[in-house]
């Protein structure tokens, strides 16, 4: 995967265009002038990243939950979850995005697997902090 990113030249003030190759995401965050806001360079990912790296690897979703007291034995379970699943190789990653959150949700580590899972399942960190971003401040491009 190749990657572009704005060089500017302190002396001439010249500005350009450099191509990276990198060969796993982790690479791509640990870059700083690729994906980390310079304003917070040590807290916050920059918000394109994150709606861009969900549309890729995330996924929102509703919890229907088993029922012994309901007659059909389910329930509609009001629970929206985010939730981002990735290799232990790319676990900055989602500390990364984890911080950027204010520190909304967990990682747990995911079985026996080497995966690991950022999730946000507190209704109120959904709607004050999930829901914004990816509604009004960098919502996803569906074209």
């Amino acid at each position: 995967m190749k990657v572009a990113r704005t060089v500017r030249r302190k002396r001439s003030g010249k500005t350009r265009i450099v191509s990276k190759k990198v060969r796993s995401p982790s690479e791509l965050v640990c870059h700083p002038t690729i994906s980390v806001n310079s304003k917070y360079p040590e807290n916050n990912l920059n918000g394109y990243f994150i709606t861009g790296f969900t549309d890729a690897e995330g996924s929102f979703r509703v919890r229907i939950s088993q029922s012994k007291e309901r007659k059909i034995g389910w329930v509609v379970v009001v629970e929206p979850i985010f939730q981002i699943g990735l290799d232990q190789k790319d676990l900055v990653i989602l500390q990364l995005i984890q911080k950027s959150f204010n520190g909304a949700g967990t990682i747990t580590k995911m079985g026996t697997s080497n995966g690991w899972m950022y999730k946000v399942s507190s209704i109120k960190e959904f709607n004050e902090i999930i829901i914004p971003h990816f509604t009004y401040k960098i919502p996803f491009n569906f074209s």
